[in-house]
């Protein structure tokens, strides 16, 4: 089973009810090919004369992939503008900001290659997938010894530029430099690490039930031979009011362990997230290819490993 052999083969399109009215920013639909987001909110800032942290968005989409997702920028000017892998078109004004909390779903078509039958299905459990542990499969791991406090471990396995550069000029100042990350890549090693957790208890879910296996890039993931009943997982952070403590005990962590003193930033709120999401609006067409619509931050490739042999 292959997926993402080239951008065409994997197309998101955000779902959002956007009001269009009088006010204080300007929407735009944002398509892009085969771009990293942050390229991509780099050329819009440079096209709409904006700085890029006021550019906001409801959610990441994928680097290799056709993207279709709406931005809003403060008073922004007017704009289309038609490049070769990125497209922007102004759709017009409104009160509010975009945010997260107005993503509805995602609407996919994924071609999926060298896979032997389709089988359909209507639900997934809501892990999250290889995409937020990274390449070298250790983000979740330097995120746990970022909130253990053993950031001499955690530097030497980030492979950042400037942190490099950072411990050249000072070979033990590891606190200085992961400070020298930009806030977003920090924060992606201590979210890796509680998205880990979150999958761990999911299983622990899931293992009350028949079920079976799918390998994932850090191991194995267990899903059910039928559908169970939804519930919260707990996203376990400094505020977790949920029983957590078997876990944590297995972790050798407690819940203030995700309080981070010394860069403050990366210190880890909690929040729950649904056990089950599910699969709307599924068509299985020619050419190998699905279409089918998922909660806002649920994850294609799942249902993909799901319904594909």
């Amino acid at each position: 089973m292959i997926i993402k052999q080239k951008p065409e083969d994997f197309i998101v399109r955000e779902i959002l009810d956007l009001e269009i009215k009088e006010g204080p920013y300007s929407y735009y639909k944002l398509w892009k090919k085969d771009m990293d987001q942050m390229k991509a909110i780099e050329i819009v800032s440079k096209l709409t004369r904006t700085k890029s942290k006021l550019i906001n968005f409801a959610g990441t989409k994928d680097k290799r992939a056709i993207t279709e997702q709406y931005i809003s920028i403060p008073n922004g000017k007017k704009i289309d503008y038609i490049g070769e892998d990125i497209k922007i078109k102004y759709i017009g004004k409104g009160k509010e900001r975009i945010s997260l909390g107005q993503l509805e779903a995602n609407e996919f078509e994924i071609t999926v290659r060298e896979v032997k039958k389709f089988t359909k299905k209507d639900f997934i459990i809501n892990y999250f997938d290889d995409q937020r542990f990274g390449i070298n499969k250790n983000n979740h791991i330097i995120g746990k010894l970022l909130i253990k406090k053993d950031f001499k471990k955690a530097a030497e396995l980030i492979q950042h530029k400037t942190v490099k550069q950072h411990l050249e000029n000072k070979p033990t100042d590891y606190i200085g430099a992961i400070r020298t990350l930009p806030k977003k890549i920090m924060t992606m090693y201590t979210h890796a690490y509680q998205s880990y957790i979150f999958n761990e208890l999911c299983k622990e879910e899931v293992k009350k039930h028949k079920h079976y296996e799918v390998k994932y890039n850090i191991g194995k993931l267990l899903f059910p031979n039928k559908k169970i009943k939804n519930k919260k997982i707990p996203i376990i952070g400094f505020d977790t009011e949920e029983d957590v403590s078997k876990i944590l005990k297995k972790e050798g962590l407690t819940l203030r362990d995700f309080i981070i003193r010394q860069i403050p930033g990366l210190s880890c709120s909690g929040n729950t997230r649904d056990l089950i999401a599910n699969i709307d609006d599924l068509e299985i067409k020619q050419n190998n290819k699905l279409k089918f619509r998922l909660p806002k931050g649920s994850y294609a490739t799942i249902a993909i490993k799901v319904m594909c042999e």
